[in-house]
């Protein structure tokens, strides 16, 4: 990954901007940590800013050209220098049962809390 990148997805994962949110890049509640990486390549110019699904049933937001709203748009994985569109981590710390391979998408969804993440970035990516 990244090493610029990766350090400016953690400060805001643990800066208490971007409330913390499941199931998609970002509602109206919240965001994945994956969804802040996003927010950060609209910051960048990357991508457009994503835009509220009308249909959607919780009003989720999409982002990039194939409306991404589960996983990482392809030009955000490259700009990030990642490998895929939703990393798999070894969870490095966390005390779960959950998956001997689980994503960042994963582990955000079980509640691991954005400043563990932030952790698990800064190891493992």
């Amino acid at each position: 990954m990244n090493n610029e990148i990766k350090v400016l997805w953690c400060a805001a994962l643990r800066s208490g901007d971007y409330p913390q949110a499941t199931g998609y890049l970002r509602t109206p509640e919240g965001y994945c940590c994956l969804g802040v990486l996003c927010e950060l390549a609209v910051l960048a110019g990357v991508i457009p800013p994503g835009e509220q699904r009308k249909a959607g049933i919780l009003g989720e937001f999409t982002y990039g050209r194939h409306r991404d709203c589960f996983t990482l748009p392809e030009k955000v994985t490259e700009w990030a220098g990642l490998f895929n569109d939703n990393p798999r981590v070894r969870g490095t710390g966390l005390d779960w049962d959950y998956d001997s391979d689980p994503t960042l998408e994963g582990v955000n969804d079980m509640g691991v809390p954005f400043s563990k993440i932030a952790d698990i970035i800064e190891e493992e990516l």
